[in-house]
């Protein structure tokens, strides 16, 4: 499920990825509203197995739009991911029980100028909105892990009050298995001889080895499944961090 207004490219070519921006108003993210909605339902239908997969998932949704899971008690803040995030905790409490969901975020992360005063009002709605999803689920966090990370990192050398595209970043994890509180992996410094390419934090793990360690946890996905969704060894088990209990 893609908590959005499309499907991302991570979800494309899976027959059972279905994008549902507002259960309110759910249409396949189409203009034409419910006469696309049908329409398109019916080609799926005509597919095979994989148009049955869309034509059962749209069906669900549907079930959702027309008696929804109550509203959250908590409140989100009015950002995409606030509102994906929203979005993907009524799935689960409304029992659609995807096995991934995707949100993106369209905030104010391209701080090239002015990023202290863009980071102080975007990080704590970027916070906000994490405990809003955490308390939102309660006891349904216990079958949930979440994981944020992003394309690209920002520069260690400032530039007219911001950072440029820089190389490694950061990726949070929350719920269900996760070995928290802590920080996992390597800290290579700032100094200039730490810096890859004199200029961008050195990355010391990959996102993939993160994920695979995910997958095969969670999951139970096995290594020649890990190496045909990452060819290159790049989730194999001696990459793993040790980020699940």
């Amino acid at each position: 499920l893609a908590a959005e207004s499309a499907v991302p490219a991570s979800l494309q070519g899976y027959a059972g990825a279905i994008a549902v921006r507002n259960f309110a108003d759910y249409n396949h993210g189409s203009v034409m509203g419910d006469a696309a909605t049908a329409l398109i339902e019916t080609i799926a239908g005509l597919a095979g197995t994989p148009g049955e997969r869309i034509r059962q998932l749209a069906e669900g949704v549907r079930e959702l739009r027309a008696t929804p899971p109550p509203e959250p008690t908590v409140s989100y803040p009015a950002t995409s991911l606030g509102q994906g995030l929203k979005v993907a905790a009524q799935a689960i409490r409304g029992g659609l029980a995807p096995r991934v969901i995707s949100v993106s975020s369209e905030d104010d992360w391209d701080t090239h100028v002015s990023q202290v005063s863009r980071h102080a009002a975007a990080l704590p709605n970027f916070a906000g909105a994490l405990r809003a999803f955490h308390d939102d689920l309660g006891e349904l966090m216990d079958g949930v892990t979440l994981v944020t990370m992003t394309e690209f990192g920002r520069k260690a050398k400032e530039n007219l009050g911001g950072t440029d595209h820089g190389t490694a970043s950061s990726m949070l994890l929350m719920g269900a298995g996760v070995l928290g509180g802590r920080v996992h992996g390597q800290w290579p410094g700032l100094s200039a001889s730490a810096l890859y390419q004199g200029e961008d934090l050195e990355p010391t793990t990959d996102f993939r080895s993160v994920l695979g360690e995910l997958l095969a946890g969670r999951m139970g996905m096995g290594s020649e499944l890990l190496e045909e969704i990452f060819p290159g060894g790049y989730a194999a088990p001696a990459k793993w961090r040790g980020i699940l209990r």
